[in-house]
């Protein structure tokens, strides 16, 4: 009797214990059954129950699975079906957030399209319109600038040549400034008898020191012409040094743009007197047998010509049409 009776309850063991499991799932799916709609979507995405061949598993499914939340006991497929669940239940909200962010944007778009306190638009004030008499004077005044005048310079180059000429053809747009000192100091007769005290062979004529008055500097320009054979520029000690002395290049001197030496005319008739300036004294002193430029400035031409009687020098300018 008592080996009959330990063989029975080994066997009554394990039918005890999955009816009791059956009861319990039994109860739970009665209980789900009886609550509302909403209530029991709930409850499925509070709890979700997974079974496999060797264990039951109650997991969260808002937790997205990692490799830690995996049971290493579970096969490779069921943790692909809890990665699969997640990423549709990702997708199916996803849209909504593309709504909400499509419908965010075109407010946006609208509130700044139509602002509520927009200010009507400022009409353009309309244009001045000129007088005949400003019109004409504005007009006058680009035909000045725009247009050359010619100056007619009348020199002693040396007792054999006592009364030669060479004319100077004056651009204004070339170097405005320039132009318009270069025709005050023509019209007030500044060259005359002044010289030109430093001939270099080769190079160029510089003259300018020794006339009347007394004339400040002017700003720099552009070089908008090239300094060629026959054009004439001022020569100057630095950046806006510009007075009133020029010089005549006797051949290509290019290299002079790159230094700010802006050319305002241009030899046009008698090149030939130019070239016969008397070149003798060559370079300023100490650099040659010239004249003192400081010495020049002080004493005037009766320096020039008590000490350098051979120096070819401006007998008068005169406009030409």
């Amino acid at each position: 009797m008592e080996f009959f009776r330990g063989k029975k309850k080994r066997k009554t063991k394990p039918l005890v214990l999955m009816v009791i499991i059956l009861v319990f799932v039994i109860f739970v799916v009665v209980r789900l059954n009886q609550l509302p709609e909403h209530q029991h979507a709930h409850k499925l995405r509070a709890v979700e129950v997974q079974v496999s061949d060797s264990e039951i598993r109650i997991t969260k499914p808002h937790a997205k699975p990692t490799v830690t939340d995996v049971d290493p006991t579970l096969r490779s497929q069921d943790a692909e079906q809890v990665a699969n669940h997640t990423n549709k239940r990702e997708e199916a909200q996803t849209p909504k957030k593309k709504e909400n962010a499509i419908e965010s944007s075109k407010e946006t778009v609208k509130i700044e399209s139509k602002p509520e306190h927009a200010k009507p638009e400022q009409q353009a004030e309309k244009p001045h319109k000129e007088t005949q008499e400003e019109w004409e004077a504005h007009r006058q005044e680009a035909e000045k600038l725009s247009t050359t005048w010619k100056v007619r310079f009348w020199v002693w180059l040396s007792e054999q040549h006592p009364n030669s000429s060479f004319i100077l053809e004056v651009h204004n747009e070339w170097a405005p400034l320039g132009a318009k000192r270069f025709r005050e100091l023509i019209e007030s007769n500044y060259y005359n008898e002044v010289r030109f005290f430093r001939v270099i062979d080769h190079f160029m004529a510089q003259f300018g020191i020794g006339g009347k008055g007394q004339w400040g500097n002017i700003k720099d320009e552009p070089v908008v012409a090239s300094n060629t054979r026959g054009t004439i520029s001022y020569a100057k000690a630095g950046p806006n040094t510009r007075t009133t002395q020029c010089f005549i290049n006797f051949r290509d001197n290019t290299g002079l743009d790159k230094k700010g030496f802006s050319p305002f005319g241009k030899v046009v008739e008698g090149m030939s007197t130019v070239d016969k300036i008397y070149k003798g004294y060559g370079e300023s002193a100490p650099r040659g047998k010239g004249p003192q430029q400081h010495v020049l400035h002080a004493k005037g031409n009766a320096y020039l010509k008590k000490e350098f009687p051979k120096m070819s020098y401006i007998l008068t300018t005169e406009i030409v049409p």
